[in-house]
């Protein structure tokens, strides 16, 4: 049976530690800590009994922390000698605030299968929350195309080498990244919710869209297009009348200029 460290097998860990040296490791250690004495109805009590004082928690991330320089030899390495061909999802979590003596960061991560079974190994990225570009994989891994594009649509991070790096699920000219924490979406009053104004005097949630009733924004809305048209109007009769007053003009004019410019007869002849 494959032993594993992390949510990686032993045999893996070991060989990108040899091959990779100082470029990548646990992307959280287990954590022993002590454990108290407990009554004996306790729920935890066997777990007291064998663990001889200490537990080990389980990690909170699993997997390998990769740096980025060295994406994409890791990602052909597991590919081509562990069999991990399956890019199964490319997602990111933003951790706008230290965690864990780590500074704030966005979390990249790839899960990859093998297509014999098993379970997945997870690989992450720590970019900066301001402006880190990344490699993208789109080059061995097919599938992580329109993944690389959400995850620029959502949280702002850029692939290096992508051949189409456009929104996804958004349009070009949309201002932030929805899945980033300090997006601050439609109807934003404050930072914590409940808004209070939704809550008045903690009675029965008032929606921002009540404010302005459907049809009274209706109404705001034909009644601005029709103002505008109406002035699209107004414009379009104005240059109408200077045309018409130009053509009057030169009705005048050229006859006279004609007259002026023709050559005389004694020069003629």
């Amino acid at each position: 049976m494959a032993e594993w460290v992390n949510g990686v097998p032993v045999e893996v860990w070991e060989c990108l530690q040899a091959r990779f040296p100082g470029t990548l490791r646990l992307a959280d250690p287990p954590k022993h800590r002590e454990v108290p004495a407990e009554s004996p109805g306790h729920k935890d009590r066997f777990t007291c009994a064998v663990s001889r004082s200490l537990r080990i928690e389980p990690p909170s991330l699993e997997g390998l922390l990769v740096d980025a320089m060295h994406l994409l030899p890791v990602l052909r390495c597991l590919r081509d000698e562990f069999g991990y061909v399956y890019l199964s999802n490319l997602t990111a979590v933003d951790y706008p605030e230290a965690t864990d003596q780590l500074p704030p960061h966005i979390d990249v991560v790839y899960h990859l299968f093998q297509l014999e079974g098993g379970g997945y190994l997870p690989l992450h990225i720590h970019a900066s929350r301001k402006g880190t570009i990344i490699p993208s994989i789109v080059s061995e891994f097919l599938a992580a195309n329109l993944q690389e594009r959400e995850v620029w649509d959502m949280f702002g991070v850029r692939f290096e080498g992508h051949p189409d790096l456009r929104r996804l699920l958004l349009w070009e000219g949309f201002e932030g990244f929805p899945l980033r924490k300090d997006w601050h979406e439609a109807y934003y009053e404050e930072e914590h919710k409940p808004f209070r104004s939704r809550f008045p005097g903690g009675g029965n949630p008032t929606y921002a869209e009540d404010r302005m009733p459907r049809h009274v924004e209706t109404g705001l809305a034909h009644q601005a297009a029709q103002t505008a048209s109406e002035e699209r109007d107004e414009l379009v009769t104005q240059a109408n009348d200077k045309l018409r007053s130009l053509r009057i003009v030169a009705h005048h004019l050229i006859p006279q200029l004609y007259e002026r410019g023709k050559p005389s007869a004694e020069l003629i002849a």
